[in-house]
């Protein structure tokens, strides 16, 4: 059981991110092939950070920690791609673009639907009518916060592991 005094995703949910943050670990031996060292060293705190966040979702240190280091990757990674072909940069670019657009709107997705609203309301019953996207709250404990918490989590997993990772490597 779980309060909004602490809030967290939980670990049957957040084992999808953790195991797509195993991308940033490819991505980093990847990068050591293609001789990037200093991006690869990022990448691979990234990977460490993100798994130590996704293992046990709440918000602390190991969140900071790994939203700094994700920055940092995203600002390398920009640096980085200046040696792509025109093409493949403009394909990463994008990519980034939708990553960040993505991320955005999750966040704030998953801040009305988790976050917003500490007190407690009228328990809601799961039905046909509740929205993935809905910035209406959601109460601790009950299946519309695990489809907030999944839903959260997937779109994290796609857009911020999966995309801007994958695209890096078939564009480097």
């Amino acid at each position: 059981m779980t309060s909004d005094d602490e809030i967290y995703i939980p670990r049957n949910i957040s084992i999808i991110a953790v195991l797509s943050s195993h991308l940033f670990l490819i991505n980093s031996i990847f990068c050591i092939f293609y001789k990037q060292y200093a991006f690869a060293f990022i990448l691979f705190a990234v990977y460490v950070t993100s798994i130590l966040y996704w293992t046990n979702v709440k918000y602390g240190p190991y969140k900071t920690i790994d939203s700094v280091l994700a920055v940092s990757a995203v600002i390398a990674a920009l640096f980085s791609s200046r040696s792509f072909a025109p093409r493949s940069r403009i394909i990463f670019l994008s990519a980034i673009a939708i990553m960040i657009t993505a991320w955005t709107i999750n966040d704030r997705i998953f801040y009305y639907q988790v976050m917003k609203h500490r007190e407690k309301i009228e328990h809601r019953h799961f039905d046909d009518s509740y929205s993935w996207f809905s910035l209406e709250y959601t109460n601790p404990n009950t299946k519309e916060r695990d489809w907030a918490c999944y839903r959260s989590v997937c779109a994290h997993s796609l857009f911020v592991h999966i995309l801007p990772t994958v695209t890096y490597m078939c564009c480097i």
